[in-house]
């Protein structure tokens, strides 16, 4: 029995001598390949796709005070005059980075106001892409009160196997700020004494690229690879690294052994915050953070906008309540800044800020006036007319702040529905006016220098753009519009709302024809027997015609017609006219169009001038008066609206004669009318009607084409009349009456 608990010990020792000899090639062979461990590159292109951002060249930020500090300022340099400067935490492997707001040139924040602060992140990229886990290990946003020298730093025992391997400063992990969970000889240790190594009286939140999670017995080495054991992917977390309710311990059990599984202690970083982010994408990365003094709240806003500065409506957002007392401030300045960390993994970490809120505090607001209207524009009643006039207000307010927001280029997006009318700019209560000159108006976009900056004794610049609502052929929702405002010392981004443009139809039909004014014929028999009109129909706005939903409208010689548009394209329609539907003179045919909406076009009128002839012109339906029965031999007067007309179209001196003949009336039942119709002349003379009768003659005595109503001539007394010859059954009763227009020699 002892003899086998000999072996089993000596095996255990030889084991424990093979790890520390691998693990201790490892950290050597990182110490002597990391100066060559970068990627220039992804740096070059960070900084050529840098947004513009604050100058923090001039002393805002200072470098934490340790050994091999890789953080530093570097500039974007787009132009001679970019004065955007980016924090480099790091840029290669093994290194540790920290870099803090200098106090004493007014870079602090400040809790017992209200503070916002905005900045663009940058992460790297995996400089081997078949190893998209090959980073590490991010940065933390960092607020202190431990001074320019902090950095989590471990100040446990040196392993004893090769104490030289032990960096004493937080990398990995730990990223400069949370406690260092090295415990190389797995003694005793605890949450508090590992809160210990963290940067005291801080907070931090971390953005973390690389996972640790070594849980396994034979993982845990005693260099903490087990911070994120709770998380999920690359994530963002926040908590109070000197802390120890901040760390958990867990324990790992090797129950390879015999007897009782040997232990090792890890512990695991709480910090809660959204997981599974693709931080690591070679792309800047935006948030905002805004301190409520009243909650004592840091609310967040990840990936909220793009980088031309519009809004990203699925941005990350939290809050985390931070007690002010923890950090044991004697005055109301608190440090802020960031650390990184890299270990065998490594990337570039950048910031660029747009927002110091000891430098400047300041918001702005957009708002839309319809002056048509007379109301601002809301989300509830968001609605505008075509033609409105519409007016972009942008109110720029300056807060607080050690600076002036200085330098501030407008750069205002106008819908491409709206046209530019006049723009300019009041500063708080002086009456007079910046005017933004036309020229600087274009592609839809507004871009001006303000003449003036804005500090403690300016506070407020109003900026205002006229414009005019363009025609619309249809109701259409018109998206927000962008504006920034970037200054030296101060850039913020805003949008105008969203608004919707009622269509209110102002367009007009416009109808033409290859055919106009006058058409002239010697007589009837010289038209052709069909001549075709074709025409066009257009909308004013340039709409396309729907040739189903417009109907052409026809009059001609007191004949009315309407069709749909029958050409081959939008718009196209023809009209035939029949010769048989012309008579001798003037023959006036009347075109126009109509919408389904009832919008009509201009009205054509094209003259058929037919020379010669005799003809009738128009001939109607007639009726007589409603009597009751009838007596024998009475005579029924017709109603009004008869119309009997001779077009005679010959030269004067020629005669025609009109006669009639009438069929016999018959009931809806066939009921025959006790009664027939008669001519009565102007002598009071009888004529039937069984054959035909003359009723008219004339001599033609003018040079121009002439026309004589017939039936307009008669007394209501004379003419052709309803003789009654007995008493009728009651109804309605229907016949024809024959005309003969009889070209006749005087």
């Amino acid at each position: 029995m002892g003899r086998n608990n000999f072996f089993n010990k000596i095996s255990y020792v030889l084991f424990v001598i093979i790890v520390s000899i691998t693990t201790t090639f490892i950290i050597d062979n990182h110490i002597v390949s990391a100066a060559k461990l970068s990627d220039p590159a992804d740096l070059n292109n960070a900084i050529n796709t840098a947004p513009q951002g604050l100058d923090i060249k001039n002393g805002a930020f200072v470098v934490g005070t340790f050994g091999n500090n890789s953080a530093k300022v570097i500039d974007r340099n787009k132009t001679p005059d970019d004065k955007t400067g980016i924090l480099q935490i790091t840029s290669a492997a093994n290194q540790l980075g920290s870099i803090w707001g200098d106090i004493n040139k007014d870079n602090y924040i400040d809790l017992n106001n209200n503070q916002t602060l905005s900045m663009w992140l940058y992460f790297g990229r995996p400089v081997d892409p078949s190893l998209p886990a090959g980073v590490g290990d991010g940065m933390a946003f960092v607020l202190q009160n431990s001074g320019i020298d902090a950095i989590s730093r471990y100040t446990g025992p040196k392993p004893s196997h090769n104490p030289s391997a032990v960096n004493k400063l937080g990398i990995g992990e730990s990223m400069g700020v949370w406690g260092t969970d090295f415990n190389y000889d797995h003694g005793a240790t605890s949450t508090t004494s590992i809160a210990k190594t963290a940067i005291q009286k801080s907070w931090a939140m971390e953005f973390d690229t690389f996972l640790n999670k070594a849980t396994n017995y034979d993982d845990i080495s005693g260099e903490g690879f087990s911070f994120d054991n709770l998380q999920n992917g690359q994530h963002i977390g926040a908590n109070y690294p000197d802390s120890p309710s901040s760390y958990r311990q867990q324990t790992a059990y090797d129950y390879h052994s015999t007897g009782t599984p040997l232990a090792r202690d890890y512990y695991v970083l709480s910090h809660d915050g959204p997981g599974s982010l693709s931080l690591t994408d070679a792309n800047w990365h935006h948030i905002t953070y805004n301190w409520n003094a009243a909650t004592e709240t840091m609310n967040y806003s990840f990936n909220d906008k793009k980088l031309d500065g519009t809004h990203i409506n699925d941005a990350y957002t939290g809050s985390y309540q931070i007690d002010p007392s923890h950090f044991k401030l004697s005055d109301n300045k608190l440090r802020w800044g960031f650390t990184g960390s890299t270990g065998k993994y490594f990337e570039n970490n950048l910031v660029v800020f747009e927002s110091i809120p000891s430098f400047v505090s300041a918001d702005s607001s957009v708002s839309i006036k319809d002056n048509t209207l007379d109301k601002v524009l809301s989300t509830s009643d968001n609605y505008v007319d075509a033609g409105d006039d519409l007016s972009f207000i942008y109110n720029l307010n300056f807060e607080s702040g050690s600076k002036e927001w200085e330098n501030i280029l407008a750069s205002m997006n106008l819908p491409s529905q709206v046209s530019f009318e006049s723009a300019s700019i009041k500063y708080g209560d002086d009456p007079n006016v910046e005017v933004i000159p036309a020229s600087e108006f274009s592609n839809s976009s507004v871009q001006h220098l303000l003449q003036r900056n804005l500090s403690n004794s300016n506070k407020q610049a109003t900026i205002e753009i006229h414009t005019k609502v363009k025609p619309v052929t249809s109701a259409v929702s018109v998206p927000k519009s962008h504006a920034s405002f970037k200054g030296d010392n101060f850039i913020i981004d805003d949008d105008a709302q969203a608004f919707n443009i009622r269509y209110k139809d102002i367009s007009t039909l416009n109808l033409s024809t290859d055919v106009e004014g006058t058409i002239n014929y010697d007589n009837l028999m010289s038209a052709p027997e069909t001549t075709v009109i074709n025409g066009l129909v257009k909308n004013s706005t340039g709409k396309v015609i729907d040739n189903s939903t417009t109907d052409v409208h026809t009059e001609l010689n007191g004949v009315k017609q309407s069709y749909k548009l029958n050409g081959q394209n939008p718009g196209e329609f023809v009209v035939n006219v029949k010769r048989s539907d012309l008579i001798a003179g003037k023959n006036t045919l009347t075109i126009y169009a109509e919408d389904v909406s009832g919008k009509k076009s201009n009205e054509i009128k094209i003259i058929f001038d037919i020379g010669g002839g005799l003809t009738f012109g128009v001939v109607n339906d007639v009726s007589f008066k409603t009597i009751n029965q009838g007596l024998k031999d009475q005579l029924v007067q017709r109603q009004s609206g008869w119309r009997v007309e001779v077009v005679d179209g010959r030269t004067p001196g020629q005669s025609w004669d009109l006669q009639a003949k009438a069929d016999n009336l018959y009931s809806d039942n066939d009921t025959k009318l006790n009664g027939n119709l008669v001519f009565k002349d102007e002598d009071g003379n009888l004529s039937s009607l069984i054959d035909y009768q003359s009723v008219k003659t004339h001599i033609k005595n003018i040079t121009d084409v002439q026309t004589i109503d017939v039936a307009g001539l008669w007394t209501k007394n004379a003419g052709i009349l309803l003789q009654m010859n007995e008493v009728n059954p009651s109804g309605k009763y229907t016949g024809k009456i024959h005309w003969n227009l009889i070209d006749s020699v005087h």
